[in-house]
C-alpha cells in the first residue's frame, strides 16, 4: 500500500513538472523578445544584490505587520 502511493505521488509529481514546463514554453514563446531580455537584466541585478533586496523586503514586511497590528487596536 505504501509503495503504491510513492509511485503515484512520483507520478504526479512528473506530472505536475511535466506541465509546468510546458506552461514555462508557452509563457516564452508568447513573451516579445525584449521583454524577456529586461527581465533576464533584472534577474541579474537581482541576483548581484540579494543582500539589499532581503533588507529591503524585510523592512516592507516589518511595516505591514505594525500597520496592521496598530489599525486592529483602534
Amino acid at each position: 500500500m505504501k509503495q503504491h502511493t510513492t509511485e503515484k505521488a512520483a507520478l504526479i509529481a512528473d506530472q505536475i513538472r511535466e506541465e509546468a514546463g510546458q506552461a514555462a514554453q508557452l509563457v516564452r514563446d508568447k513573451t516579445p523578445d525584449s521583454l524577456l531580455k529586461k527581465a533576464g537584466q533584472a534577474a541579474t541585478v537581482a541576483r548581484g544584490n540579494r543582500t539589499p533586496l532581503l533588507i529591503v523586503g524585510a523592512v516592507i514586511i516589518t511595516v505591514v505587520l505594525v500597520r496592521r497590528s496598530r489599525r486592529r487596536h483602534r
